[in-house]
């Protein structure tokens, strides 16, 4: 068993480590976010948030798998070339640079071209994070995201509030130079992408495109309502404001269990356990639920004096669709956790095609059900593809257990 195997104090160091770096960057990023709540107002508030959702969806095609085929390698073979890595930042680049032309050319919005270029080194801060991981040095990344948020964080805020200059393009571009200015500290954990290589890179691709599908379908399980909402005719922005800020209270209820998951990949991909769902997978599920079923009730009782007092007396109404946007919380984070075990066990090919599928069926409620029963509707749509999600999870976890044919098996050894 992996208690056994590892140890249980290992789990729990690695776990630590990995929370408080995490508790803290969400403590920066949630007091940012209020900041610019406050400072950007009903107006544009829902407008950033929506740009920013939809860079961050942009931030899977620029990483395309590779931060995360980086750390299974490292995991697999104990890699020390820096072949691949300079493969993925060439494509980090290059796809960076081609999304800030789509955003100015095509799209003609500046600040979505500004948060292009800072999702471009938000990659890149991820390539790191994930090498990292993958050697095991979990403290090590945890300080290496505090410093980038720390740093452009202070960025931001001299920007916004020292400057004055309060808009979303500003923010976006302050964000981007504050993670620069952390890159060149760690460059080393990083390789330039002009560096020749012998792999080939069409096998690597083709590797790391079920990463690149299973992470662009999670992320528009949180992230695709506000995309798909900014560009429904029959929301109004001030509307949007409110849906915005009870998101982002649910993308902060999410990062409580990130530090799990960056460990839980490493840990399952090392136990022996090859079919079916290990008994650590049973508690984990179990303790992502209730702690989410706690955050729902608790925002029922005080969702509207929490919203007025985080984000100021203008997103006070905001506090009755809070419950409901909260709903997903539960079944997002379980899903997390079926996500890690299912790539640990080399299907990384199936889940993603799971969560393709729910990703499919929230812009199908989405876009059917909000015209009719406004945003409230939003809110369940997303519950509602996160449990299509778990529950097609499960059924695949427990069949590939009950009949386990060689063709299921995994393909990769870890």
């Amino acid at each position: 068993m992996i208690w056994q195997e590892h140890g249980l104090n290992t789990l729990l160091y690695a776990v630590g480590v990995q929370g408080a770096g995490v508790f803290f960057c969400a403590a920066v990023s949630f007091g940012l976010t209020l900041g610019l709540g406050r400072v950007l107002g009903v107006s544009e508030f829902g407008q950033y948030v929506a740009t920013l959702n939809l860079a961050t969806l942009a931030l899977i095609v620029m990483e395309f798998g590779w931060p995360r085929r980086v750390y299974k390698e490292r995991i697999v073979s104990g890699w020390q070339t820096p072949e691949l890595l300079t493969q993925a930042a060439r494509h980090i680049v290059l796809a960076t640079l081609l999304g800030m032309v789509w955003a100015w050319h095509f799209q003609e919005d500046v600040a979505l071209c500004a948060a292009m270029a800072c999702m471009g080194a938000v990659a890149l801060m991820n390539l790191a994070s994930d090498h990292m991981r993958g050697a095991g040095r979990f403290a090590l990344e945890a300080l290496w995201q505090s410093a980038g948020r720390v740093v452009s964080a202070i960025a931001i805020g001299l920007t916004v509030w020292t400057f004055g200059l309060a808009t979303p393009t500003a923010v976006f571009t302050a964000w981007g130079v504050g993670l620069c200015i952390v890159l060149l500290c760690g460059r080393h954990w990083l390789a330039a992408p002009w560096r020749r290589t012998t792999e080939s890179t069409l096998a690597n691709y083709r590797q790391v495109l079920p990463f690149v599908l299973l992470a662009g379908s999670v992320a528009w399980l949180v992230k695709g309502d506000m995309v798909l909402l900014s560009r429904l005719p029959n929301v109004e922005p001030n509307d949007l404001s409110m849906y915005a800020a009870c998101t982002r209270l649910t993308e902060m209820g999410l990062l409580v269990f990130a530090p799990l998951n960056n460990v839980l990949l490493r840990e399952f991909g090392q136990s022996p356990t090859t079919n079916g769902m290990p008994k650590l997978a049973f508690k984990l599920l179990a303790g992502t639920a209730l702690l989410g079923v706690l955050a729902v009730y608790a925002a029922s009782v005080l969702g509207s004096p929490l919203i007025g007092l985080l984000f100021g007396s203008e997103f006070t109404t905001a506090g009755s669709l809070l419950p409901w946007v909260l709903f997903a919380l539960p079944f997002a984070a379980a899903n997390g956790v079926m996500i890690q075990l299912l790539t640990a066990q080399g299907h990384e090919g199936a889940v993603a095609l799971i969560m393709l599928l729910a990703g499919l069926a929230l812009w199908a409620g989405l876009t059917w059900s909000v015209p009719q029963w406004g945003l409230t509707a939003a809110a369940v749509s997303v519950a509602m593809a996160q449990v299509f999600a778990l529950i097609c999870a499960l059924i695949f976890c427990f069949w590939r257990a009950r009949y386990p044919r060689a063709t299921w098996q995994s393909t990769t050894k870890w």
